[in-house]
């Protein structure tokens, strides 16, 4: 896939509305990011709209100051996203249920505005951009406050029958038993995202108070967060070293069925759990080698946190494409 020939010249604001952050920025794919803000991010339908509308206002100012007119702006969400309506139907995580979101911003900038789902952007960002750049076949995992995958298949974004596909954080990865439902606490999601690392890391805490994520955490368990446990693994922490082998491991069976199924060239790993580098890399590869029958590249996403902005604003300039 080839970008649009109009994209050296043409700048738009790409926008990623995330589990915790809402980024912002103005780029061209010649000239690279040339401006950027960013805000927590909200929860809730206004505070999510109202949030996304200061935040373009003020890209936009500092384009004015720059004497650059962008052509779009570019917005990717997670959860379910209705991309030719512009509406997000649904994502959890920032208690968002069907909210218009191109509408009021052309409304407001009186420029074009197209909505994008996080992931299967955040996929092509990769193909274009990063880490599988020159590659026909992978696998895009995001690991942050949810859990997907975007797939890359003969050389494009496969986004299923109706729009859904790559949901793997609700795979079930314990059984039940017949006639049971499964509970939403032995999902893919609720295991190895970043916020279930968090919540992994208190339950065993009362188990384990000499611990240095404790420490670390002034002794307040409601303080922990996945950059303490990250930082008490680099330290040897038997429980935080102990935390990221069961996250390892649980995403080895996740990522061992995909490999067999889809026999990918790699996989490439994105989201804030995935820059954690190899505290959590080698346990997942050598989990991984439990499980799959043959394994295949275990990448670490070369965009960082700018996967998101990156993957809106290609899924923005490849449109007909």
């Amino acid at each position: 896939m080839k970008l649009a020939t109009t994209m050296d010249s043409e700048y738009i604001v790409s926008l990623d509305l995330g589990g915790t952050k809402l980024l912002g920025i103005l780029i061209n794919r010649s000239a690279g990011i040339v401006a950027r803000q960013q805000h927590p991010s909200p929860k809730g339908n206004e505070a999510v709209r109202d949030s996304i509308l200061d935040l373009l206002s003020n890209i936009l100012a500092s384009a004015g100051a720059l004497n650059i007119q962008p052509s779009g702006i570019a917005i990717c969400a997670p959860g379910f996203v209705d991309s030719r309506d512009g509406i997000m139907i649904e994502a959890e995580n920032l208690q968002v249920v069907n909210l218009s979101l191109t509408q009021p911003v052309e409304n407001k900038f009186h420029l074009p505005t197209r909505l994008f789902h996080d992931v299967r952007s955040a996929t092509l960002g990769e193909a274009l951009f990063g880490a599988g750049v020159g590659r026909r076949d992978f696998v895009f995992l995001n690991i942050g406050t949810g859990v997907a995958v975007g797939l890359y298949l003969d050389g494009k974004v496969y986004h299923g029958a109706n729009g859904k596909s790559g949901e793997i954080g609700h795979l079930a990865l314990r059984p039940v038993g017949a006639g049971k439902t499964c509970n939403l606490e032995d999902r893919l999601e609720m295991l190895v995202s970043g916020p279930a690392l968090v919540r992994r890391a208190v339950v065993q805490l009362a188990h384990a108070p000499h611990s240095l994520i404790l420490e670390l955490a002034c002794n307040d368990p409601e303080r922990v967060t996945t950059q303490i446990i990250q930082e008490a693994a680099l330290r040897q922490d038997a429980l935080a070293i102990q935390l990221f082998e069961e996250t390892a491991d649980f995403l080895g069976v996740a990522i061992g069925g995909l490999q067999d199924i889809l026999n990918p060239e790699c996989i490439i790993l994105g989201g804030g759990i995935s820059q954690m580098g190899d505290l959590l890399l080698n346990p997942i590869q050598r989990s991984v080698a439990r499980y799959a029958i043959e394994t295949v590249p275990i990448l670490l996403s070369t965009l960082g946190g700018d996967v998101g902005v990156m993957g809106a604003a290609a899924a923005y300039f490849c449109q007909g494409e």
